[in-house]
């Protein structure tokens, strides 16, 4: 992991990625179209959603974006 590499909070990825490690890599960035980004199935429910960003999260996320692209 580099400093611009922020691991997933664990509850979210049992919750919506069957457990698996997951990790937002700020150095790639990518512009998408909303329409043609799956929502997040619950592994429990099977039902999909689009899950809310905690804004501390979303803060950090920030900052490694800047750190990672020399904002």
């Amino acid at each position: 992991m580099l400093d611009y590499h922020i691991q997933m909070d664990p509850l979210f990825c049992s919750i919506h990625l069957d457990n698996k490690k997951s990790w937002i890599k700020c150095d790639m960035i990518n512009v998408v179209c909303l329409e043609r980004l799956y929502l997040v199935r619950d592994s429990k429910t099977g039902l999909r959603s689009s899950p809310e960003i905690d804004p501390d999260l979303l803060s950090s996320v920030k900052d490694a974006v800047k750190k990672a692209h020399r904002l």
